[in-house]
């Protein structure tokens, strides 16, 4: 299972202190994956 390592590069890298959540991603999405994007940060609990 990798997942535990990308978290850990995630935050060791401290990737949401330098990427923008808030626009859009450079470059920009195709239609289907903002889709697919949009849809799987709708299942995100926010807070």
């Amino acid at each position: 299972d990798l997942q535990p390592l990308i978290d850990r590069c995630y935050d060791l890298g401290r990737y949401a202190e330098t990427i923008d959540y808030s626009r859009p991603p450079v470059p920009p999405l195709n239609e289907q994956r903002t889709a697919w994007a949009t849809a799987l940060l709708a299942k995100v609990p926010r807070g």
